[in-house]
C-alpha cells in the first residue's frame, strides 16, 4: 500500500519545485518507439501521457496509437507516425518455440537474438510508409528526441536531423553500451551480463563467464551491430550525393545522447556507476489502478483464498503452449481449487478449464496487481510487469522464457517475493510446490510487501521524473555537462590495464641490463606520445509495446507541463492530443514474426551472449525497419520544424540521434533497461568493470575472480563489437536515413551524437541497482512508470477483496503470453493454483479457457500496478520484466520469478538476493517446483518482509522519478542544452582520464633516471682502471720498437 503522505509530499515537492525553477513551455518531442513490443509501448504511453498533460507537443513513430484520453488542454499536442504492419516476430521465431527446452537461456543466443531483432525491426521501422512520410516532411522542428534504447540505435540519427538533443527510454534497464554512451564502461567485476544470471556474488567462474559474455557482447555490438545501424541511419537518413559519408556514427549519436530514461530500480539491480543524464524510470508505467472489469473483478473477489494471476506479458502467447505443459497448468489449478486463476489467454479457443480459472485475452494487468484479492502472480519475468507486482506488493511465480526474463526472476527470487520454474518440462508437482510455497510461506509477501515500500519509496513519481529529465534537455538545448571527458576515453584505460601491464612490465624489466631497459622505457614513452513549452522531438522506434506503454509515461507528463511533443513510434495514440504529434512508424517492426514466443517458452533467450546478439540485431532491425518508414522518411525530409529538444529511448536505436543534429536541438535520452557501457563513455564515464558486472550477467557487485574474468570478456566483446560492427551500422543507418538534410562534411557519427547527449534518464534506482561512477547528466528514474492505484474492475477488486487468505497476481508481461504457454506448464500451473488457499489472478490471454480452478481468475488484460497495490495481493508470479518487476518491488509484494529472456533472469536473481523473491525456470516448471516456492515465498514472512523494505528503498527517493525526469528534460530545455552538467573528460582518452599518460610518463622518467645513474656509476667505475690499461698499452709498442733497433 502506499504510504498515506506520498501525495502530500510530491505536492510540496513540486509546489517548491514550481517556485523555484523556470519552467519550460510546451516543446515540440519527436518521440520514437519503434521497437514494436507492446510492453514497451506501455511503457512508453506513459511517458506521451505526461508529456502531453505537460503541454508539450508530440509526435510519436511507434508501432501503436497512444490510448489514453487526453485532457482538454492537451488536444491537438500528439501526432502519431505508425509503423505499419507491425513487425511480425513469429515468422521466425514460432511462438510454441518458446515453451521447449532451447537457446533462450544462453546469453550468446540472447545477444544473437537482440542484435537480430534491433536489425530487423529497425530496418522494418524505417521501412514504413508512415515514417518515410514523416522523414520526408519539410519544415518539421523538433525541441527533443525521444527514442527507446532498445536496439535501434540507428533512429538516434532523427536527432542529427533535426538538430535537437535526444532522450532516450531504455525500457529493459541497463546495458553495457548505455553506459559507454556516456563516457563509462560496465564494470564486470561486481556486475553480471545482461543476459546471464549471475548475482553480483559472482564465483570464480561466472566471473570468467561474464567477462567472455560481455566482451563477445561489446566486440559484436561494436564491430558488427552497430556498423549495421550506421547503414541503416545513412540509407534513410543519407542524401543522394553520398551525404552519408557525413552523417554522425550511431556510436557517437549515442554519445551526444542527452538523458537516457531507464527502467531501472536499486531494489531490482545493483548499483552500478552512473551519470546524472542517465534516469532511472522503474515502474513508470504503473499507474494508479482503475477499476477492473466487473467480470474479472468479481471474479478475483470470488475467492476466498485469493487469485493467482497470470499472465506472459504482450508477447508470449499462453495459447501457444503446447499440450502437455498446458494440462499442467490446468491441472496445478484443479489441485488449487481453493484459489482463483485469472489467465491471459490470447485466442479465442481454449482448453476445459477448472471452474476456478478465468481466461482474458486482455487484463489491465496494473490494476489487478493492484487489487488486493491478488495472491500471486505467474509471470514471465518481463521486467514491466516485474515491476507492477513489486509495486503492488505480490509474490511471484516466474516462468522465464527469453531475454531479461530469467534474470528477472532469479533477482527477485533471491530478494524473497517469489520463485521460479522453467516452462520446459514443467511438472504439476513442480508448478504446484512453488505456487503453494508462495501461497503459504508468508516471508514471500513479506518480502515483497518490503520491495514494494521501497519499489515505491520515491519522493516523486518515476513518470514526473523522467518527464523532468526531458524537459530539462529541452530547456538547456541538450545535457552535454551531464557528460565527463571519459566518453572519448578507451576502455582499457579505465579498466587500468595499462596500469597493470606498466606494473608487471617494470617487474619483469628488473631483470634486464641497462640497456634493454632503457629500450623498454623509451618504447613505452614513445607509445605513450602516440597515444515556457517546448517543442520537444521523442524517438521511439523500438517496436516493444512495454517499451513505449513505459515512455508513453515521459510523454504524457511533457504534454501535461505544455510541451509540444512529436514521437516518432511504432504505436499511434489512443486518442488524439493538441501537443502531441505522432509520426508512426507504420507498419511497425513485427517482433513476434522474428522472435516467436514459442522460443521465449523454450528458454531460447536465456543465455547471456544470445540475448547481447538478440539485442544488436533487434536494434539494427528496428532501426533501419524505423528509419525507412515512410512516415519517418518524410519527417526527415521535413524542414519547416524546430525542436528544443530531442528525447530518444536509449535502447538500440542510435541512428535516431541524428534527429538532434538535424535540429540543433540537446538530446535526453532515455535506457529503458538501465545502464550500459556507452551511457557512460557517452557522458565522459568509464565503467569500472573491476566492479561494475555487465548488465547482461547476473553477478552482484561483490563478484568472485571468475565472475570478474568473465564480466571482463563479455563487457569488452560487447563494447568491441558495438563500436567496430554495431555501431558502424547504426551510423550507416543514419547516414541513409538523414542524407537529404545537408552535405556529407557535417554528418556527426552516432558515437559523436551520444557523446552530445545532454542528459540520460535511466530506468534505475538505487534500491534495485548496485551503485557505479556516475555525474550529474545521467538520472536515475525507475518506477516512473507507477504511479498511485486506480481503482480496480469491480470483478477483480471484489475477487481480490473476498480473498481472505491473500491472492497471487500472475502476469508473465506484455510479450510473453501465458496463453501461448505449453500445455504441461498450464497444467502444472492450473493444478499448483487449485490446491492454494489463496486466490489467483492470472492474466491468460486466453479467457474461455477451461478448467480453470474455482480460485483462479483469468483475464487477458489486468491492470497489473493497481492490482499490485492491492492489500490482499500476497505473491506476484512474473516473467521479471523490469516493468513489473520495479512494480512489484514497488507495493512491497514477495515475487516468484519465471524469467524467459533479455533482463528478466537477472532481474529475478537480483530480487531473489535481496530476499523478496524466488526463481524458477520455465523449463523446470512443475507441481513440485512450482508449488514449493509458491508455498515457500507464501509462508516464510521473511520474503514479505524484505519485500516491504525493497519497497521503502525503492520509493526512498528525493523525488517522484517521474518528475526528476521532466526536471532534468526541461532543464536541458531552458539552458538550450546542459554541458555544464558534463565534465570536460568527456573529450578525453580513457588513460587521460585515468591519468595512466602521467603516470606512464613518471615510471618512465624513473626508468630512464635509474638508468642513467647506472651508466653515470659503471662510466666512473671504467674511469678508475682506464690508467693502468693506457700504461700497459703504451709501454709494449716501446718495447717492440726498441727491439727492432738493435737488431738493426
Amino acid at each position: 500500500m502506499m504510504k498515506p503522505s506520498w501525495l502530500s509530499i510530491t505536492a510540496v515537492i513540486f509546489a517548491i519545485l514550481g517556485s523555484t525553477i523556470p519552467r519550460s513551455d510546451g516543446a515540440k518531442i519527436l518521440l520514437i518507439s519503434a521497437f514494436p513490443g507492446m510492453s514497451h509501448w506501455l511503457t512508453f504511453e506513459h511517458v506521451v501521457n505526461e508529456l502531453l498533460e505537460r503541454g508539450h507537443e508530440i509526435t510519436a513513430i511507434s508501432n501503436y496509437r497512444l490510448k489514453r484520453q487526453p485532457s482538454n488542454h492537451t488536444l491537438g499536442l500528439y501526432r502519431e507516425v505508425l509503423i505499419e504492419p507491425v513487425f511480425d516476430f513469429e515468422s521466425d521465431l514460432p511462438m510454441e518455440s518458446y515453451y521447449r527446452p532451447s537457446s533462450f537461456t544462453n546469453p550468446y543466443y540472447k545477444l544473437k537474438i537482440l542484435w537480430w531483432l534491433g536489425l530487423a525491426t529497425t530496418r522494418h521501422a524505417f521501412e514504413a510508409d508512415n515514417v518515410q512520410r514523416f522523414m520526408r516532411e519539410e519544415g518539421l522542428r523538433f525541441d527533443l528526441v525521444i527514442a527507446e534504447q532498445f536496439a535501434q540505435e540507428a533512429f538516434l540519427m532523427f536527432g542529427h536531423k533535426f538538430d535537437a538533443p535526444i532522450v532516450t527510454i531504455n525500457t529493459l534497464g541497463y546495458t553495457d553500451y548505455i553506459d559507454r554512451s556516456f563516457g563509462m564502461i560496465t564494470p564486470l567485476s561486481f556486475v553480471p551480463h545482461f543476459f546471464t544470471e549471475f548475482t553480483d556474488e559472482m564465483n570464480f567462474y561466472e566471473r570468467c563467464y561474464n567477462v567472455i559474455l560481455t566482451v563477445y557482447d561489446w566486440a559484436y555490438r561494436k564491430f558488427i551491430y552497430l556498423p549495421q545501424h550506421n547503414a541503416i541511419a545513412r540509407q534513410y537518413f543519407g542524401t543522394p550525393n553520398n551525404a552519408a559519408e557525413v552523417l554522425p556514427s550511431v556510436e557517437e549519436l549515442e554519445k551526444n545522447v542527452s538523458v537516457i530514461l531507464s527502467n531501472n530500480h536499486i531494489i531490482s539491480f545493483r548499483p552500478r556507476p552512473k551519470m546524472i543524464g542517465m534516469v532511472d524510470i522503474a515502474g513508470l508505467h504503473i499507474r494508479p489502478p482503475n477499476d477492473l472489469p466487473q467480470d474479472i473483478k468479481k471474479f478475483v473477489e470470488s475467492s476466498t483464498k485469493g487469485t493467482i494471476y497470470i499472465n506472459f506479458g504482450t508477447f508470449l502467447s499462453s495459447s501457444a503452449m503446447p499440450p502437455d505443459t498446458l494440462e499442467v497448468f490446468l491441472q496445478v489449478f484443479r489441485n488449487l481449487p481453493q484459489y482463483n486463476f485469472l489467465w491471459k489467454w490470447e485466442t479465442d479457443k481454449a482448453p476445459k478449464l477448472p471452474p476456478n480459472v478465468l481466461l482474458r485475452k486482455w487484463i489491465p494487468q496494473n490494476d489487478i496487481l493492484a487489487h488486493p484479492g491478488i495472491k500471486l502472480f505467474i509471470t514471465h519475468g518481463g521486467i514491466f510487469g516485474a515491476q507492477e507486482a513489486i509495486y503492488w506488493a505480490k509474490p511471484m511465480l516466474f516462468v522465464p522464457f527469453y531475454g531479461d526474463q530469467h534474470g528477472n526472476a532469479l533477482k527477485l527470487q533471491k530478494a524473497g517475493i517469489g520463485l521460479t520454474m522453467a516452462i520446459a518440462n514443467v511438472t504439476v508437482g513442480e508448478f504446484q510446490g512453488k505456487a503453494r510455497e508462495i501461497l503459504e510461506n508468508p516471508d514471500f509477501q513479506i518480502n515483497a510487501n518490503r520491495m514494494s515500500a521501497l519499489f515505491r519509496d520515491n519522493p516523486t513519481d518515476p513518470l514526473e521524473e523522467a518527464v523532468f529529465w526531458i524537459e530539462y534537455v529541452v530547456q538547456h538545448h541538450g545535457a552535454g555537462h551531464l557528460k565527463s571527458a571519459a566518453v572519448r576515453m578507451p576502455w582499457y584505460q579505465y579498466l587500468l590495464l595499462d596500469m597493470a601491464a606498466a606494473i608487471v612490465g617494470l617487474l619483469f624489466v628488473i631483470h634486464f641490463t641497462p640497456v634493454q631497459c632503457l629500450l623498454l622505457a623509451l618504447l613505452a614513452f614513445g607509445c605513450i606520445l602516440g597515444a515556457s513549452g517546448s517543442k520537444i522531438l521523442v524517438l521511439v522506434p523500438f517496436p516493444a509495446p512495454s517499451h513505449w506503454l513505459w515512455l508513453d509515461h515521459f510523454v504524457q507528463e511533457l504534454l501535461q507541463r505544455g510541451h509540444q511533443i512529436t514521437a516518432i513510434t511504432n504505436f499511434p495514440a489512443k486518442t488524439p492530443h493538441p501537443n502531441y504529434t505522432e509520426i508512426l512508424i507504420d507498419p511497425p517492426y513485427d517482433i513476434p514474426h522474428y522472435f516467436p514466443i514459442s522460443d521465449i517458452f523454450s528458454s531460447k533467450y536465456s543465455s547471456d551472449w544470445s540475448n547481447l546478439v538478440l539485442y544488436w540485431k533487434a536494434g539494427l532491425a528496428t532501426t533501419q525497419h524505423a528509419l525507412e518508414n515512410a512516415n519517418v522518411q518524410q519527417f526527415i525530409e521535413q524542414d519547416d520544424t524546430d525542436f528544443d529538444l530531442v528525447i530518444s529511448e536509449q535502447f538500440y536505436q542510435e541512428a535516431f540521434l541524428m534527429f538532434a543534429h538535424k535540429y540543433r536541438a540537446p538530446i535526453v535520452t532515455i535506457g529503458t533497461l538501465g545502464y550500459a557501457d556507452y551511457m557512460d563513455r557517452a557522458m565522459g564515464l568509464l565503467t569500472p568493470w573491476s566492479f561494475v558486472p555487465h548488465p547482461i550477467l547476473l553477478y552482484v557487485d561483490e563478484m568472485s575472480f571468475s565472475q570478474r574474468c568473465y564480466n571482463f570478456l563479455i563487457s569488452a566483446t560487447d563494447a568491441l563489437i558495438r563500436k567496430y560492427y554495431y555501431l558502424p551500422k547504426q551510423d550507416k543507418l543514419a547516414k541513409k536515413y538523414f542524407a537529404s538534410i545537408e552535405g556529407p562534411e557535417s554528418f556527426p557519427s552516432v558515437h559523436e551524437l551520444e557523446k552530445s547527449i545532454s542528459v540520460m534518464l535511466i530506468n534505475s534506482h538505487v534500491s534495485t541497482s548496485s551503485p557505479r561512477p556516475t555525474i550529474s547528466g545521467l538520472v536515475n528514474v525507475a518506477g516512473a512508470h507507477i504511479k498511485p492505484e486506480n481503482p480496480l474492475p469491480e470483478d477483480i477488486e471484489r475477487f481480490l477483496d473476498n480473498a481472505s487468505e491473500g491472492a497471487i497476481f500472475f502476469s508473465l508481461g506484455s510479450y510473453v503470453k501465458s496463453s501461448d504457454m505449453p500445455k504441461d506448464k498450464l497444467k502444472a500451473f492450473f493444478e499448483v493454483f487449485r490446491n492454494l488457499k489463496q486466490k489467483v489472478l492470472w492474466k491468460f490471454e486466453d479467457e474461455i479457457m477451461v478448467n480453470v480452478p474455482k480460485n483462479v481468475m483469468v483475464r487477458k488484460w489486468l491492470p497489473q500496478s493497481d492490482i499490485l497495490a492491492h492489500r490482499n495481493i500476497v505473491l506476484f508470479i512474473t516473467h521479471g520484466g523490469m516493468f513489473g518487476s520495479q512494480e512489484g518491488i514497488y507495493r512491497g509484494v514477495p515475487m516468484l520469478f519465471i524469467p524467459f529472456y533479455g533482463d528478466q533472469h537477472r532481474n529475478a536473481l537480483k530480487a531473489e538476493r535481496a530476499g523478496y523473491a524466488l526463481t524458477l525456470n520455465f523449463a523446470d516448471v512443475n507441481i513440485i517446483t512450482l508449488g514449493s516456492r509458491i508455498n515457500e515465498l507464501l509462508t516464510n514472512p521473511t520474503y514479505t518482509r524484505l519485500a516491504r523494505k525493497a519497497s521503502e528503498l525503492f520509493r526512498d527517493n528525493l523525488v517522484p522519478p517521474m518528475d526528476e525526469a521532466m526536471h532534468w528534460i526541461e532543464y536541458v530545455i531552458r539552458h538550450k542544452g546542459a554541458k555544464h552538467l558534463k565534465a570536460s573528460a568527456v573529450d578525453l582518452s580513457w588513460w587521460q582520464y585515468l591519468m595512466w599518460d602521467v603516470i606512464a610518463f613518471y615510471i618512465g622518467a624513473v626508468v630512464l633516471t635509474i638508468w642513467i645513474v647506472c651508466r653515470t656509476l659503471r662510466a666512473f667505475r671504467s674511469a678508475k682502471h682506464k690508467p693502468k690499461e693506457q700504461k700497459r698499452n703504451v709501454l709494449t709498442p716501446k718495447s717492440k720498437t726498441t727491439k727492432k733497433v738493435k737488431n738493426n
